[in-house]
Parts: C-alpha cells; structure tokens; sequence
C-alpha cells in the first residue's frame, strides 16, 4: 500500500533501556504474532502513552511511540 505513513515503534526493557527502533507497527506485530494484523497494538500503545506511561508492556518488552530522545526531553521537564 503506497502512499500510507508508518510511524516508527520503539521497544525498551522493562526497565526502560531503549532495546531498538522498528519501522512501523505491522513490523512489530510480524514478530511478535508471525502475521501483521494481530491484536490492536496500535491502540494499546496509544492508550498507554494517554496514561502517561511509556508504552504497552508485551513479551517482556515495552512498545511505544515515544522515542528515546523525546522521552529524555520530557524526562528533563
């Protein structure tokens, strides 16, 4: 599908070190499900980011939106 904006997933420990970046969601969930359209991890991350916390907590890992660097930024504030 041309044309469509993938935003990028960032996945940290449980402890909140940056573990790696991904390129987009359907990435993500290829890894984690062997298929792109499982679960609704898009709207898990999005109501946890909401919540104030890092992202969702999945396979031992937390998704989220929120880069390393604006996450350092906010961290400052």
């Amino acid at each position: 599908m041309a044309g469509i904006n993938k935003k990028p997933v960032y996945q940290y420990s449980l402890d909140g070190e940056f573990i790696k970046e991904w390129q987009c969601i359907s990435d993500v969930q290829e890894a984690l499900y062997g298929n792109k359209r499982n679960g609704n991890m898009t709207r898990n991350i999005i109501n946890s980011n909401n919540k104030n916390m890092l992202g969702f907590m999945k396979n031992m890992s937390i998704w989220s939106f929120t880069s390393p660097a604006e996450r350092r930024a906010y961290q400052r504030t």
